[in-house]
């Protein structure tokens, strides 16, 4: 049972004088003392573990402390004395969090993502507060599912708005999608208390909260309410996988080759509807079957991927499967159905939710290939004071899938190089666009589309630098020792008077300064400890990089037995996310050369 709950921030929590912020905590039980105390104990223990010892729980003088770390130096803690469940709680913060911020960060209607931090917190107390009194009761967990939660709370969270520097035109654009978007709402949402009425339409300001919530919360089917009604039933599945790829140019070695894979479903379906999937893979669950005889038949999807080449033919015969690790189902996944027959057998939940979670080294698939592929040249001329840069692109998935919103970071280290702005880019492309973003000193080769087996694609840009002496030895210490090299300017030791007339002065041109920026930004990106490292990003529709797949997708409702639009979707993307999973390429010494 838990004693009490609190929100921190803290920065800087390593400095001895520094100690955490409360943003808010609420109180379950009076067994604990005063709460500066109780928190200066967290944090004079915190501070004295090293980072790489630090674990999720902590206990002091018989008082457990269990704490998530959150993005922007947010921790979720929990205090108490009684000896609880340690993995329940720290699931509980888990999805407490990602509760918090889907309602604060993600259901914005503005085209700008808001970050989840502290003012974001501060701005949504109460909102929050109404979130743990039906989250926890008395110290006990309850419930952290969006889809029940949302029947429950109808308060608006304090979204802010855009910022005062955003274009006019987005925020026109964004009142013209509110007021279409109402009229929309207006009559398309409907009521699900009452199945035999289809036409019960609902305002979107009405606080109507569903009865049968009240007893699907005590149900053991908790993450579904009863008397869901839709006019057409559908369910969308859709197969995203996030390539965490990592290529060594100098070794010409794969370092790290992974797939984060995410099963996300949308669910319009009446009723409570059983679906049943089936895979191509026959060892999902880790467990040695091969003794599976399972009758699909009835209202069923059949996915039959066709097979082109021969090597795909060769490999089929094969039988390779996926090595799997990390695999996390949905609460609703019949674990048993998967075990014995090798079959994902879920009511699901409405609306959009996660089915199932899984990583796949693909360094143990020796069959799979890196999908895109660039083999890099930096050639420097000294004479002529020109930087060129040559890019060879290949790409290794099937011809007729595409790869869409190729983006090609290509860094220019300004510890090897000044680039002279005088001149313009110079660039010659086989395909797509060329650029230089200054503020980050990278060559972005953007490609819109591009498709597969394609063996060579190439790129030149010529930059103007100034004198240096670049060697092949002072390259691959720079290359090596990186993070060695980079000192605090004495330039930026300013009080703000000097740095509001400096501002000041370049911006009218007085007392001999330049109206340009461009020399204050290569200051400050000399201070960027990462310039050894392409990156790449790219999304390709229909293309599952493991090989896993759907073969059989079933929906059964034994009262209304209606008619299911199944949909299926897969998808290989390269996106940064908080996990750090991203597709790049490691320079080495052999990728320069001097003319």
């Amino acid at each position: 049972m838990i004693s009490a709950l609190y929100i921190l921030h803290s920065v800087d929590l390593h400095l001895e004088y520094q100690s955490s912020e409360i943003l808010l905590h609420k109180v379950y039980h009076d067994d604990l003392y005063d709460t500066q105390k109780i928190l200066a104990g967290f944090d004079s223990e915190y501070k004295r573990q090293l980072p790489e010892s630090r674990l999720p729980f902590i206990n002091i003088k018989g008082l457990n402390y269990v704490y998530l770390r959150s993005e922007n130096d947010l921790i979720f803690l929990v205090v108490t004395r009684a000896n609880i469940d340690t993995m329940s709680t720290i699931f509980f913060l888990h999805s407490f969090s990602k509760l918090v911020k889907h309602y604060l960060c993600e259901k914005t209607k503005t085209k700008r993502d808001i970050a989840f931090d502290r003012d974001v917190i501060l701005d949504n107390v109460y909102f929050i507060y109404e979130l743990l009194d039906e989250c926890m009761d008395v110290g006990i967990i309850q419930t952290t599912d969006y889809n029940i939660l949302k029947e429950y709370i109808k308060i608006m969270p304090n979204i802010p708005r855009l910022r005062a520097d955003d274009s006019d035109e987005e925020q026109l654009d964004t009142e013209e999608d509110t007021h279409k978007s109402k009229d929309k709402d207006l009559k398309s949402v409907k009521s699900t208390h009452n199945q035999a009425i289809k036409t019960d339409i609902i305002p979107v300001e009405d606080t109507f909260i569903n009865s049968s919530i009240l007893r699907a919360s005590s149900s053991s089917i908790n993450w579904r309410p009863k008397g869901i009604f839709y006019a057409k039933n559908e369910i969308f599945v859709d197969m995203i996988e996030n390539c965490d790829f990592y290529y060594d140019l100098q070794k010409d070695h794969i370092i790290r080759n992974e797939v984060n894979g995410n099963l996300h479903v949308k669910c319009y379906l009446s009723g409570m509807p059983t679906c049943t999937i089936g895979f191509n893979e026959t060892k999902i669950s880790s467990i040695e079957n091969d003794e599976i005889e399972v009758e699909r038949s009835g209202n069923q999807l059949k996915v039959d991927d066709e097979i082109d080449d021969q090597d795909d033919q060769a490999i089929v015969k094969e039988k390779k499967h996926i090595p799997f690790r990390n695999i996390q189902f949905h609460q609703c996944v019949q674990l048993d159905s998967i075990y014995h027959n090798n079959l994902m057998k879920f009511i699901p939940p409405d609306d959009t939710f996660i089915l199932m979670s899984y990583q796949v080294e693909q360094q143990k698939q020796k069959r799979k290939l890196p999908l895109i592929m660039i083999k890099p040249t930096y050639r420097i001329k000294e004479k002529e004071k020109k930087l060129q840069i040559l890019v060879i692109l290949s790409t290794q998935f099937r011809k007729r899938l595409h790869a869409k919103n190729l983006h090609i970071r290509l860094p220019i280290n300004p510890l090897l190089f000044q680039v002279k702005m005088d001149e313009d880019l110079k660039y010659k492309t086989e395909l797509g666009s060329v650029s230089y973003q200054v503020d980050k000193s990278e060559i972005i080769w953007n490609i819109d589309n591009i498709t597969g087996n394609n063996p060579s694609i190439k790129m030149m840009a010529e930059l103007s630098i100034d004198d240096s002496d670049i060697d092949l030895n002072k390259i691959e210490s720079t290359l090596q020792n990186s993070f060695d090299h980079y000192e605090d300017d004495d330039d930026d030791a300013w009080d703000e008077n000097e740095e509001a007339k400096r501002e000041l002065d370049q911006y009218y041109g007085v007392n001999g300064a330049q109206t340009s920026s461009i020399q204050e930004i290569q200051k400050k990106i000399r201070k960027i400890k990462q310039f050894n490292d392409i990156k790449i990003t790219f999304n390709i529709p229909m293309l599952s990089y493991t090989g896993l797949r759907l073969n059989f997708l079933k929906v059964e409702e034994e009262e209304m037995k209606y008619t299911c639009f199944p949909w299926i979707r897969y998808t290989t993307v390269s996106e940064p996310n908080p996990q750090t999973n991203i597709y790049k390429f490691k320079l080495g010494s052999n990728c320069f050369q001097l003319e």
